[in-house]
């Protein structure tokens, strides 16, 4: 088996919208299903949890179709820019067939051998985070985050081994219903408050307040998430360098999920390992600079891991054009 994990311990809150459920926040700061009182909450993602026949409530996740889709695209700029090393450019259904696994030629049912299946296989990308005419499934199975609780740790979602990364008496032994704040933004209109005169403004007839408040569910600042990725054992070297290089892009952006324009989704990644059978490669080093800010650093064994991918990403650079007219005959474009 191979694949690889870690921590991304939060930084700032995090929220990834998943509509407002009835729920109003109320002055007490309670949260209360009511139609009229309070402020409505937008939801984060939450997955329900049962360990050894007792549920827990709803757990707060941040969910693997984001992780899928960011660790994606950003492999995808590593490869198209290889490809446009030239300054020429890739037709747009190329474009979405990295960026979103659109496929540009010819749909499931065409006359496809086992030669084109193969060749996708054996694709950098395509081999890897699947997608294209032949609607290929990516080699790699991406769990949601899960934070790092006595709970999961029980449920088996997270190894015991992360345990120490949770604050003794608090996240370890909250239930997983504690893992939730609110966090209120609202809408200040200046001139129903008297604060703006209106010069140059056509006001409008009526002299409604044009205000709204609603307040996001998030997961707390501190809360350390557990990332697991499980990787095909038929995917190649080059393959799973690009994995783990889009994967290193991700974690030194250091932010996910929604409202990041208000500095939300901050986080460090920490302890990641890639695990290949009895082989164990630690991935980064998380370094700070006398200003107290956390650069991620690569590992020597990360970047062997890698050396296949950029030797490969460097052959397609220099001669992107046999590289693109190749990559419109692997996807029948």
């Amino acid at each position: 088996m191979i694949f690889l994990h870690g921590v991304l311990t939060l930084t700032s809150p995090l929220h990834t919208s998943a509509g407002t459920k009835g729920l109003r926040l109320q002055r007490d700061g309670h949260v209360v299903y009511k139609d009229n009182e309070g402020i409505p909450v937008v939801s984060t993602v939450t997955s329900p949890i049962t360990v050894r026949g007792r549920f827990h409530g709803d757990l707060p996740v941040f969910p693997s179709s984001g992780i899928i889709g960011r660790l994606r695209r950003l492999a995808a700029k590593r490869v198209r820019a290889a490809l446009a090393s030239d300054n020429k450019t890739i037709p747009q259904a190329l474009y979405y067939a990295y960026m979103s696994g659109h496929a540009p030629g010819p749909q499931l049912g065409a006359n496809y051998t086992l030669a084109d299946y193969e060749s996708v296989n054996a694709d950098m990308f395509f081999g890897m985070f699947g997608g294209g005419s032949l609607r290929h499934a990516a080699r790699y199975i991406q769990g949601d985050l899960v934070p790092v609780t006595n709970v999961t740790i029980d449920a088996g979602l997270v190894p015991q081994k992360f345990a120490d990364l949770a604050p003794m008496g608090a996240q370890r032994d909250v239930e997983p219903w504690q893992l939730f704040d609110y966090r209120v933004v609202r809408k200040i209109d200046d001139i129903g408050r008297g604060r703006d005169p209106a010069e140059n403004v056509d006001l409008l007839a009526d002299d409604e307040r044009r205000e709204a408040a609603v307040a996001y569910q998030t997961i707390p600042i501190g809360t350390p998430m557990y990332w697991r990725t499980q990787i095909d054992e038929r995917t190649t070297p080059q393959q799973r360098g690009l994995l783990l290089m889009a994967l290193h892009d991700l974690c030194a952006l250091q932010q996910l999920g929604g409202k990041v324009h208000l500095g939300w989704g901050g986080f460090t990644a920490q302890r990641f390992r890639l695990v290949d059978g009895d082989d164990r490669h630690d991935l980064f080093d998380l370094r700070y600079d006398e200003e107290g800010q956390a650069t991620l650093a690569t590992t020597t064994a990360f970047e062997k891991l890698c050396a296949p991918c950029r030797k490969e990403l460097a052959r397609l650079a220099k001669k992107p054009a046999d590289a693109r007219q190749a990559l419109r005959a692997l996807l029948h474009a």
